[in-house]
């Protein structure tokens, strides 16, 4: 049995803080129930980036500081729209059974859940969102990007050959129950689409 009843993650892509629909989604997303939204790292992430390649701290400092960076951009996104709940960990998560609008997870490096992930660029918030769905066992996972990634199924292996999602992505969900699903930079429809996602969006089958 699900250790909750919500039925998706989103993950929001950090490139998307600098489209001219930020705004938009930010208010889609919050009127949206029962989900939960983990935010990618964005410009926080980029200069955890450019900080290594300046200094050169090794891979475990800069996955530490990437997931850092994830909280941070959640953190913008909250102030931006208030209705989006914080939640810090997991325990906080799993109570929302009925929550009438989402819930957005900072989430921590010591997190429990987290630890076993590589300390590689290869891992992104595309599989820490994955590794959150499966922990808490929600059965799918939409990720939402600045690119379209057009209307076709695609294979799990195409989309990472084509930067699309994460390369760590495939170990995590291979052989597990997780459907996963991109949307392009267009928040129109989205409440529809998490209905009807076979419409909708694309589905990357692992």
């Amino acid at each position: 049995m699900s250790k909750t009843s919500i039925r998706w993650v989103i993950k929001f892509g950090g490139s998307l803080s600098q489209s001219a629909s930020l705004a938009t989604w930010l208010k889609t997303l919050a009127e949206l129930p029962s989900v939960i939204v983990v935010p990618g790292g964005g410009l926080f992430a980029d200069a955890v980036r450019t900080a290594q390649n300046s200094h050169g701290f090794d891979d475990l400092l800069a996955h530490d500081l990437a997931i850092r960076a994830m909280a941070l951009y959640g953190r913008m996104l909250i102030g931006m729209e208030p209705r989006l709940n914080p939640a810090l960990t997991l325990t906080e998560l799993i109570p929302r059974k009925q929550a009438n609008s989402p819930c957005l997870w900072l989430p921590d490096p010591k997190d429990p859940c987290l630890q076993n992930l590589k300390a590689t660029w290869d891992v992104t918030s595309d599989t820490i969102a994955a590794q959150l769905a499966l922990e808490l066992e929600i059965p799918a996972l939409l990720m939402v990007k600045s690119v379209d990634p057009g209307r076709e199924e695609l294979s799990l292996k195409v989309a990472i050959d084509q930067g699309l999602v994460d390369p760590a992505l495939e170990g995590i969900v291979r052989k597990r129950d997780l459907t996963l699903w991109i949307k392009g930079p267009n928040p129109e429809g989205l409440a529809k689409a998490l209905e009807d996602p076979v419409s909708s969006l694309t589905r990357l089958i692992a």
